[in-house]
């Protein structure tokens, strides 16, 4: 190597970032992706998540399946609906809409109510599972 190289200007990991770049945004000049989460670090800067972690909301899906299935890297509960991401992808509920059934009830209250959040009408009285929750109140 030749010693009047400057180092700082080289992209050795071909991610788009120069060592100095690397160094400023404590992301590693070798390693295009650092946690490997098939993100770049130069994406994973791009979209706020953390290039060291792979889970940066800590909902036990990768920063890659998030964006695969449309929910947020950085909110473990990117419909606020009280149930995390993982937890609705492996239940087969959509991550993306609180209230699967249009009945006025997050998905986490029916399922904390024991009502189905995929069923607008659990009972099957006419009634849809928010009304019938009103008119218990």
């Amino acid at each position: 190597l030749n010693s009047s190289l400057n180092v700082t200007y080289l992209d050795m990991d071909s991610d788009g970032m120069t060592t100095i770049m690397e160094y400023y945004n404590n992301t590693h000049p070798r390693f295009s992706d650092i946690d490997q989460d098939n993100l770049t670090d130069p994406e994973e800067l791009s979209l706020g998540t953390d290039p060291w972690n792979n889970d940066t909301d800590g909902d036990r899906l990768a920063d890659d399946l998030e964006l695969y299935y449309g929910t947020s890297p950085n909110n473990n509960d990117t419909d606020g609906d009280l149930l995390d991401d993982y937890w609705e992808i492996e239940n087969n509920f959509n991550a993306t809409n609180a209230d699967m059934d249009f009945d006025g009830l997050f998905d986490g209250s029916e399922v904390n109510l024991g009502t189905d959040p995929k069923n607008n009408d659990t009972d099957s009285d006419g009634l849809t599972d928010g009304l019938d929750r009103k008119s218990v109140v």
